[in-house]
C-alpha cells in the first residue's frame, strides 16, 4: 500500500501548491468521487482500495471537508494506506477546521480524552458543532461544564439540550423550575419552561415518562406545575412568561428545522407535526405533508402513516386513495398499529383498493391486538356482522366491552344493542371472552 505521510499537494504549472477550489463544478466532481470511493472503502481491501484512497486524498487536498474526514479515517484504520496516528490527527483537524460535523465531534472527544484533557479545545469543538444543530455536542457541553463545577454554564447548556428536545434535560428543567424555593422574580421564566415541558409537542414525543401528570388525572402529582406557578404571577408577569414561552418554542423549532433540513427523518416528522398543529409556526397542512413526505421516503413509519392520512382526506395534498393505501401499507408493514387500522379501514370501505373484508379483518385484528382502541371497537363489528369471520355475538360483545374499558364511549351503545339480541348463555360466553381478553391484553 502506498504511504502518503509525505504526499505533496498537487502542483500547479508554476510548481507552487494550488489553493482549495471553490469551483462548483470541481466540488460536484469531488462529491461524486468521494461517493464512489466510500463504497469501495466500506468493503474488505482489494486492489481498488488504494486507488480509492488516492481519489479521496486529492479531493481532501482541494479542501473537500468530507474527503478530509475520510482521509483521517483511512489513516486511523489503515484502510488503503498505512496507519499513522499523526496523519490521522492532522486530517481530523483539517476536517474540523472545515466545520465538518463528524470531525468536530471526534476532535472534541479526542481533546477530552487526552492526558491531561484539553478541555478548552474540546469546548471549542463542541460549541462549533452545537451551532450546526448537533444535540450530542450540546449535551457534551452541559456534561463538561458540570464536571468542571461550572454550574452556571452547565445550566445554560442543559437548557439548550432541552430546546433541542433531549428528554432528560426537559425533565431536569421541570425539576429546576418547580422547586419550592423559587423567588417571585423567577416566576416568569419558571412558568415558560414548565409550559414548554407540558405542551403538546413534548407530550407527543415523551408522553408517559415526562407528562404522566397530564395523561393520568388520578396521579397524585397530576396538577400542572405550570398552572400552579402561573397562579402566583401578576398580570405583567403572566405576559412576560407567555412571551418567554413563545421565544422558547421558536428556538425549539429553529433546531428542529435545522436538523430536518440536514436530512434527519425524525426531525422532518416532528416538523410535519408542527406545521400540522401550528406549533411555533403558521399552520400549513401543505407544508406539513411536504415534511412528512421527506420523512416517509426515508422510512419513518409514523410519517408514512401521517402522509397516508393526508392523501386519504385531502389534507395538504390532492386526495388520492391509492397513494394513501401505498403509504399505509409501508407503515403497517413496519408495525405501526394506527397504519394497520387505516389500511384495514381502506380495505373495508374499498378506498384505493378493491373492497376486501378478509384483508380488512387481517389488518384490523393486527391493529387491535397491538393496542389500537379504534381497531378493538371495529373488530366487534366484524364479529357482530360476520365480515370475513364467523358471526359470533359473544366475541363481538367482548371486544365492545374491551373498547369501552379503553375509553371508547361510543362502544357502549353498540354493546347495549347486541346485548339485547343475546341469550343468557351467550351473555355468559361474552363475559368469559371479555375476561380472556383482559388477561391476554391487560388494560393499563
Amino acid at each position: 500500500m502506498p504511504n502518503h505521510e509525505n504526499f505533496p499537494p498537487r502542483p500547479s504549472p508554476t510548481g507552487t501548491p494550488m489553493p482549495p477550489t471553490d469551483n462548483p463544478q470541481s466540488t460536484s466532481i469531488h462529491d461524486a468521487l468521494v461517493k464512489e470511493a466510500k463504497l469501495i472503502l466500506k468493503n474488505p481491501p482489494t486492489s481498488e482500495t488504494s486507488r480509492a484512497f488516492n481519489r479521496i486524498y486529492q479531493a481532501a487536498l482541494d479542501g473537500h471537508p468530507e474527503a478530509q474526514f475520510l482521509v483521517y479515517q483511512c489513516y486511523k484504520n489503515g484502510n488503503g494506506v498505512e496507519k499513522s496516528a499523526d496523519q490521522s490527527l492532522l486530517w481530523l483537524q483539517k476536517a474540523a477546521d472545515s466545520n465538518f460535523l463528524s470531525a468536530l465531534i471526534r476532535l472534541g472527544v479526542f481533546h477530552l480524552n487526552s492526558v491531561p484533557p484539553h478541555t478548552e479545545n474540546a469546548i471549542s469543538c463542541f460549541e462549533k458543532s452545537a451551532d450546526l444543530g448537533n444535540l450530542a455536542s450540546v449535551c457534551m457541553l452541559a456534561i463538561t461544564y458540570k464536571e468542571q463545577g461550572d454550574l452556571l454554564n452547565h445550566l445554560k447548556w442543559d437548557k439548550q439540550c432541552a430546546l433541542h428536545g433531549d428528554p432528560d434535560s426537559l425533565y431536569a428543567m421541570r425539576v429546576h423550575h418547580q422547586r419550592n424555593t423559587i423567588t417571585d422574580a423567577d416566576l416568569p421564566e419558571a412558568g415558560a419552561w414548565l409550559s414548554l415541558f407540558e405542551d403538546a409537542f413534548t407530550t407527543k414525543k415523551n408522553s408517559e415518562e415526562l407528562a404522566s401528570f397530564q395523561l393520568n388525572p388520578q396521579n397524585a402529582h397530576s396538577q400542572s406545575p405550570a398552572l400552579a406557578i402561573k397562579r402566583r404571577m401578576s398580570p405583567s408577569q403572566l405576559d412576560q412568561s407567555t412571551q418567554h414561552y413563545e421565544d422558547l418554542v421558536k428556538q425549539r423549532i429553529k433546531w428542529t428545522r435545522l436538523r430536518a433540513e440536514k436530512g434527519s427523518r425524525d426531525d422532518q416528522g416532528d416538523l410535519g407535526w408542527c406545521f400540522r398543529n401550528g406549533y411555533g409556526v403558521t399552520q400549513d397542512w401543505a407544508e406539513s405533508a411536504r415534511w412528512w413526505q421527506m420523512a416517509a421516503e426515508q422510512g419513518l413509519m409514523s410519517a408514512q402513516n401521517n402522509l397516508g392520512h393526508c392523501y386519504k382526506y385531502a389534507e395538504g395534498v390532492e386526495q388520492n386513495h391509492q397513494e394513501a393505501v401505498r403509504w399505509f401499507q409501508k407503515s403497517a408493514d413496519q408495525g405501526d398499529h394506527t397504519a394497520q387500522y387505516n389500511l384495514g379501514h381502506s380495505y373495508c370501505m374499498g378506498l384505493g383498493v378493491p373492497q376486501d373484508y378478509h384483508q380488512a379483518s387481517v389488518w384490523i385484528r393486527k391493529s387491535a391486538e397491538a393496542g389500537n382502541r379504534k381497531a378493538q371497537h371495529n373488530l366487534g363489528f366484524f364479529y357482530e356482522n360476520g365480515w370475513a369471520v364467523p358471526q359470533n355475538y359473544p366475541q363481538a360483545l367482548a371486544w365492545f366491552r374491551y373498547a369501552i374499558a379503553r375509553g371508547i364511549t361510543q362502544a357502549q351503545e353498540d354493546a347495549d344493542k347486541i346485548t339485547a339480541l343475546m341469550s343468557p348463555e351467550e351473555l355468559e360466553q361474552g363475559h368469559q371472552s371479555y375476561q380472556e381478553l383482559q388477561e391476554q391484553y391487560p388494560i393499563r
